[in-house]
């Protein structure tokens, strides 16, 4: 969460990581998480945590949390990424898993019927998704949109169909 008295440049910030043992065997694993600032430096590096003689199936979970300030926020024009870095090491130090990800640090509120992102009022502009009747230029009834959302050379993915058919 980020803090408005800095300017939303300063918060706390969670990775929570969900270890799962899918070996037959009791094992343990060094969980290390890193935080890349958008040029690529470390901004911070959490303390290794150990998972010890976790039972085979058996699950726990990690937290990560540290605060931050000076970040470099994300917004439309300026959309700043910082990466998440996650390592899982075996007892013997060897590397079994590992990913990264993207994420931006960002405030979003409503305030009023407005969106305010960083505490900066935004205007969206809409855009057509073949949901206009093509014979008379308004909106399509449910049949049409479905009709159209098949049939489209570009149709929609389908968690959006699915929504289309609830």
């Amino acid at each position: 969460s980020l803090e408005e008295s800095a300017g939303y440049r300063s918060g706390s910030f969670n990775v929570e990581l969900a270890i799962n043992n899918r070996s037959n065997a009791a094992s343990t694993v060094k969980a290390k998480v890193q935080l890349l600032d958008p040029k690529g430096e470390i901004a911070h590096e959490f303390a290794p945590q150990t998972v010890s003689a976790l039972d085979a199936g058996d699950e726990k979970k990690l937290n990560f949390t540290t605060s931050l300030s000076n970040l470099e926020l994300w917004t439309a024009e300026t959309p700043n990424l910082y990466t998440v870095l996650v390592s899982l090491t075996d007892a013997d130090g060897n590397e079994i898993e590992a990913f990264s990800t993207k994420y931006g640090f960002r405030h979003i509120e409503q305030v009023g019927k407005f969106v305010h992102i960083n505490g900066k009022k935004v205007f969206f502009k809409g855009t057509n998704r073949h949901d206009s009747n093509p014979f008379n230029a308004e909106g399509c009834d449910d049949a049409q949109t479905e009709q159209y959302q098949h049939s489209a050379h570009k149709p929609l993915p389908q968690c959006s169909q699915d929504v289309c058919h609830a």
